[in-house]
């Protein structure tokens, strides 16, 4: 039977003192993982085969060496998540040939040497792919050709890429897959892209993220800002009703202003919704507590909630949030400013609750601080007893005191 996995250190140790055992262990492992500096000990591997091996992950180093990688490449592999080291796309080409089963690629920093027509021609022959991440350190790969071919790859079902989709953009892509198929159908199988866009590119990709379940876009400025917001939270839940996870971070030099009816329209248009996040150069100064209510109860599977923006939410939308949805909370950021005394005797509860942000809070008006910071880190200890980190977004000498003595109640 296979192994789920062993450390590479513990591989290591095995390769000094019993290579016999070694082999014997590397022959059902499933998954390999390569962190810190574990690439030391790729030398010691150079003749050991890994069969049974579905995931390898390699954390970024110099001795990511080609050479060095090519034991694990067999025939069985699925995953491949490189994080940086000197291949090329000569390796990739090995990656191809050895690993036919290969449905998953992550990969960063290859040191400038792989080109994007190597990288094109390493997608046409790797049919079995179907999750591909191509991160920060890859800019040079990432151009309109690799991702004209990933948007009308038709069994790609997850995609992160970091290049800036713009309508433009679309329009290529819309044109390349008519040409192929005389129908501009982007992306058909996809359910989880990661990616940067335009307002404008934005809005024009939804349509065709209709069956996508996790969508986390960086939305960069295009001159749109001051309208596009509201039109792209209206277009979000028509495109995209299945959405489970949501995650907007908004980029720009200034703020983006959004209205509580576009929010409120968002989460009533996304039931499916377990995680929800808008977060950066956005405000939404209107956005006060009896929003909230419409919110949650839109939003029946709601775990993970972050709004990270300027708005008026105060400890009225705690209270509203934990009677809705205070059971199965496990995450939560709001920013607004919160008095926590007022949260004393209330019969709300967050009992799975492991992280906690709060925008503000409001020190007391009189009396002794520092006994006014106990009792509210009290509260907060009440509130979510299984709360793992606390943080306050504008921190002063009260929410010090409170977060102070609340770690000592943990």
């Amino acid at each position: 039977m296979a192994e789920d996995r062993t450390s590479v250190s513990t591989l290591a140790l095995l390769a000094e003192q019993d290579p016999q055992q070694l082999q014997h262990r590397a022959n059902s492992l499933r998954s390999l993982e390569f962190i810190a500096d574990d690439s030391m000990y790729h030398g010691v591997f150079k003749d050991i085969k890994f069969p049974t091996l579905e995931r390898l992950a390699l954390d970024a180093s110099n001795q990511n060496e080609e050479h060095l990688l090519k034991p694990y490449l067999q025939p069985a592999l699925k995953a491949f998540i490189f994080y940086g080291g000197p291949i090329s796309e000569n390796f990739l080409v090995t990656l191809q040939e050895s690993c036919p089963q290969l449905e998953e690629l992550l990969i960063d920093n290859a040191r400038g040497k792989i080109t994007p027509e190597g990288f094109l021609h390493f997608l046409e022959g790797a049919t079995s792919l179907k999750r591909i991440a191509i991160m920060y350190g890859m800019d040079q790969v990432a151009t309109d050709e690799v991702f004209v071919a990933l948007a009308t790859r038709p069994s790609l079902q997850s995609l992160q890429f970091q290049q800036t989709i713009n309508g433009d953009l679309i329009s290529l892509a819309e044109s390349q897959q008519t040409n192929q198929h005389d129908e501009a159908q982007l992306f058909p199988c996809l359910d989880k892209l990661v990616c940067r866009a335009t307002f404008g590119g934005l809005v024009r990709l939804l349509p065709y993220l209709r069956q996508v379940t996790h969508l986390e876009a960086t939305i960069m400025s295009d001159g749109h800002t001051s309208t596009g917001s509201d039109t792209l939270l209206e277009a979000i839940p028509a495109s995209s009703p299945h959405l489970c996870i949501l995650k907007l971070e908004y980029s720009g030099v200034r703020p983006v202003p959004i209205s509580p009816s576009g929010l409120v329209h968002l989460a009533q248009g996304l039931p499916h919704i377990q995680q929800l996040e808008i977060s950066g150069q956005v405000r939404a100064p209107e956005l006060q507590d009896h929003h909230m209510s419409k919110i949650v109860e839109a939003l029946p599977d709601l775990r993970n909630l972050h709004l990270a923006f300027e708005c008026s939410l105060t400890e009225a939308a705690l209270i509203e949030l934990g009677h809705e949805r205070g059971s199965s909370m496990t995450d939560c950021e709001l920013w607004g400013s919160y008095a926590l005394r007022n949260l004393r005797g209330s019969d709300v509860s967050f009992p799975v609750l492991r992280d906690l942000v709060l925008g503000k809070l409001v020190p007391p008006a009189f009396g002794d601080t520092k006994s006014e910071a106990a009792s509210a880190a009290r509260v907060v200890k009440g509130l979510a007893p299984n709360l793992t980190s606390f943080d306050v977004v504008t921190g002063d000498a009260f929410a010090s005191l409170v977060d102070t003595c609340w770690a000592d109640l943990i």
